[in-house]
């Protein structure tokens, strides 16, 4: 499956990143997910869009992480040449006067785009799926996968 892992600008940029890059095979780069935090990107515009195009050019994915529902309408996807958003679930999105307008952002991103973490609960992935979201992160997606996982674990033992 993909990996994501958390970096800041300074680090994609960094003599240990092209260590690691150079240790990773070209086919499984398209499988990591870069993720850089939003304030990091803003810090140094310029530093993210050389970083950007390096990690791209080298096959990487980018994740603007760390958006809530209150940053992601400032936040342009496309522009910025980021793969990806990653979404903070709060309770408060459920409101349906936000929900509207989180609804409005997540169209302009491309649901297909966005990344739902912090679900907890299945209300937080119903919500996102109500607006086309279909990846998450959570306590309650990781239950799901531990019991599926002891589920086949267990039928797997049965047959031997």
């Amino acid at each position: 499956g993909d990996i994501s892992i958390n970096l800041n600008v300074a680090t994609l940029l960094s003599p240990e990143f092209l260590v690691f890059d150079d240790n990773i095979r070209a086919g499984m780069r398209g499988t990591i997910v870069l993720e850089l935090q939003k304030i990091d990107i803003f810090a140094d515009l310029g530093a993210y869009l050389f970083a950007r195009d390096f990690a791209h050019d080298r096959g990487f994915r980018i994740c603007i992480d760390g958006l809530s529902y209150q940053t992601l309408p400032f936040v342009d996807r496309e522009r910025l040449g980021a793969d990806l958003v990653k979404v903070i679930w709060e309770q408060d999105m459920a409101d349906p006067t936000r929900a509207a307008a989180f609804g409005a952002a997540i169209k302009r991103c491309g649901p297909s785009r966005v990344i739902l973490c912090r679900c907890d609960t299945r209300q937080a992935v119903d919500f996102g799926q109500s607006h086309g979201i279909t990846l998450f992160q959570g306590r309650f997606i990781e239950a799901i996968i531990n019991d599926e996982a002891k589920r086949r674990g267990g039928n797997a033992g049965r047959r031997r």
